[in-house]
């Protein structure tokens, strides 16, 4: 986010216009939208007889899996680089040590 006040953006979400306010840039605020609209589409897949409701919930579990997976993955890669961090520190020492 940056740190600007929030604007009003217009965007549109199942065929229906919806004014959100927020500080990120329209192309961000388009480009979620984009990205939620592509979801809903893929989780409907021409099923137009699901209730609305059941779409909203399996794209809502599907983007919350999305998320704790890339958390993890974030979390894994962090923790690598520590490691990384720790052993150079080390090596580091120990040439230091040896002069």
């Amino acid at each position: 986010m940056s740190g600007m006040a929030s604007e009003s953006h217009q965007v549109k979400l199942m065929g229906r216009e919806f004014r959100i306010r927020s500080p990120e840039d329209p192309e961000h605020i388009d480009a979620a939208a984009r990205y939620v609209n592509q979801l809903i589409e893929g989780m409907a897949g021409g099923k137009r007889h699901l209730p609305i409701q059941n779409v909203l919930l399996l794209a809502s579990m599907s983007m919350a899996d999305e998320l704790l997976r890339e958390r993890a993955r974030h979390d894994a890669l962090k923790e690598k680089i520590r490691a990384q961090s720790r052993a150079l520190l080390a090596r580091m020492d120990d040439r230091a040590d040896a002069r």
